[in-house]
């Protein structure tokens, strides 16, 4: 039981509806393959549950609005998990997402629409009975607009005795995206944009590339004392290009943002960081427990 379920949202204003399938792959010794596996059909759709309404930030004219139950987004997917004889195993999936509509790209502003975006994953890792378990996991997105994504992450599990084992992964990430939300620009200050309302909501296209290493050391002392170890350190680069503007309210229709000087360049950057932790757990009696925790981060 994770108590968070109980009153958790993981957004607010949604109707959703899903529904899927699932067939379970189980040979009983009698493949020479395959020990079990399963193969999904996922489906779903949400709308905004609650309708909003824009005014303009001069007149307090209304500029743009959209009815309760207004289409949010779906979508669906294929996938499938399999272990083989040697207990290895293996997973893959492809999705579609149709045209969607994104509520929070703007930052409290009107809509604006997503393009249909298609992409699958796929991953597999070694017999996880043996002292060293190797993995490999990615997966790529893109769109109609050509923005897309990239991430692939190797990892590794040393059981070194029963009390010590390590963990490590390097995750690479590659994403360009036309829409990376940039500022919203009061016209009246800043004049040059055509605006919506009075307001421009500035958009750019990033090319991002993200890289990490984690690692983890866990040591069991006692079965009430155990020693825990984290670190990480991160790098990411953004660049920004081709400054544009949302034209109409709840479409992707995106002009040449036009306020003089302006430079998408100047929004780019670049960030490095370590992260470490170490936590100590004493259990002094069952379901009484101590935590000494020391962290400490360099960006």
């Amino acid at each position: 039981l994770d108590i968070n379920d109980i009153g958790f949202l993981s957004a607010p204003d949604e109707m959703s509806a899903s529904g899927w399938m699932t067939y379970n792959y189980t040979p009983d010794g009698k493949s020479k393959l395959i020990n079990r596996g399963e193969f999904n059909f996922n489906l779903w759709k949400n709308w905004l549950y609650a309708g909003r309404k824009g005014y303009d930030a001069g007149t307090g004219e209304l500029v743009w609005s959209y009815n309760p139950g207004h289409r949010q987004g779906g979508g669906g997917n294929i996938n499938s998990w399999m272990q083989y004889r040697g207990f290895q195993e293996s997973w893959w999936g492809i999705e579609y997402y149709p045209e969607s509509t994104q509520r929070h790209e703007t930052r409290g502003g009107p809509l604006i629409s997503e393009p249909a975006t298609y992409g699958g994953w796929f991953g597999g890792q070694t017999d996880s009975r043996k002292t060293l378990t190797l993995s490999l996991d990615g997966n790529h997105f893109r769109d109609v607009e050509q923005n897309h994504s990239t991430n692939l992450t190797l990892g590794g599990h040393w059981n070194q005795s029963s009390a010590v084992n390590h963990d490590v992964s390097v995750t690479f990430s590659n994403r360009i995206d036309d829409t990376q939300y940039l500022e919203t620009v009061n016209l009246s200050e800043r004049p040059g944009g055509l605006g919506i309302g009075g307001l421009s909501y500035v958009f750019a296209k990033i090319h991002q590339q993200t890289l990490n290493l984690t690692l983890r050391t866990n040591l069991l002392f006692s079965r009430n004392k155990s020693l825990e170890l984290y670190l990480q350190p991160f790098i990411t680069t953004g660049d920004y290009t081709n400054a544009r503007e949302l034209r109409t309210p709840d479409t992707y229709d995106l002009v040449t943002y036009g306020e003089p000087g302006y430079r998408a360049q100047d929004f780019d950057f670049r960030y490095v960081s370590a992260n470490l932790n170490a936590v100590y757990r004493w259990e002094y009696r069952p379901g009484s427990t101590f935590f000494l925790v020391w962290t400490h981060s360099r960006a």
